[in-house]
């Protein structure tokens, strides 16, 4: 089993446990502010992150999300994160004839910072614990850099990669999307609580967060109750 595997499996069982309290009659419209780490890929290094060791860092994320009636919300994320590749051996592309380039460690440090507006859709209202899915969209300032300072070089085949020459480019500032399978958050306090989600995409698969209810929030009747 993974370790990826594991953290999803804890992830649910987690919030599947958190999902059997009884069911409450309202909810909260306002804000929750929440902070804290994701786990990522790594994926910085388009093209070439295949043939080296990639050892990314965990992201820091921070999100304000304004809750606009029962069903949804919107809101906005700041996340941060980085990374570091190491392929051995590498070469240095050469353009002049005579000046060939001997085997070399290659290490590309990589720092990407994502910045989007998210759309949260929520299901079964509950006081102290909440459900959602959604989707975020916005961009990344991606920032790569060499010990070596240059950016060009040929990769030799791995078992299952044929040799590939690699464009290392220094800032790119690409269009990013993520989509929210799963996310859940639960207060054991009044205006302080935990949660975390799952994601396909960037800035991380799996998020933690410590979440912060703004005084202003108050409770609303659960219009699920006022139906029947």
């Amino acid at each position: 089993m993974t370790n990826r595997f594991k953290h999803l499996l804890c992830f649910l069982l987690l919030f599947c446990l958190a999902g059997t309290l009884p069911a409450q009659d309202a909810f909260r419209k306002g804000a929750v502010v929440s902070l804290g780490p994701g786990l990522n890929t790594g994926g910085f290094f388009q093209g070439y992150g295949g043939y080296g060791r990639k050892t990314p860092k965990p992201a820091l994320c921070f999100a304000l999300d304004g809750r606009l009636g029962k069903a949804f919300s919107l809101g906005f994320m700041l996340a941060t994160s980085s990374a570091a590749l190491v392929v051995d051996p590498a070469y240095r592309r050469v353009t002049q004839p005579g000046n060939g380039s001997g085997a070399e460690r290659l290490q590309v440090d990589a720092r990407r910072t994502v910045l989007g507006l998210r759309a949260l859709f929520h299901y079964l209202n509950r006081e102290k614990t909440e459900f959602y899915s959604g989707v975020r969209v916005g961009v990344s300032f991606v920032r790569r850099s060499t010990h070596s300072g240059y950016y060009e070089y040929d990769l030799p085949p791995t078992n299952v990669l044929p040799g590939y020459h690699a464009t290392i480019k220094p800032e790119t500032n690409p269009f990013n999307a993520q989509l929210i399978l799963f996310g859940a958050r639960h207060y054991p306090l009044e205006f302080l609580g935990f949660g975390g989600e799952l994601g396909l995409g960037a800035p991380y698969y799996l998020g933690l967060q410590v979440c912060f209810r703004l005084p202003s929030a108050e409770k609303h009747p659960n219009e699920y109750n006022q139906d029947r």
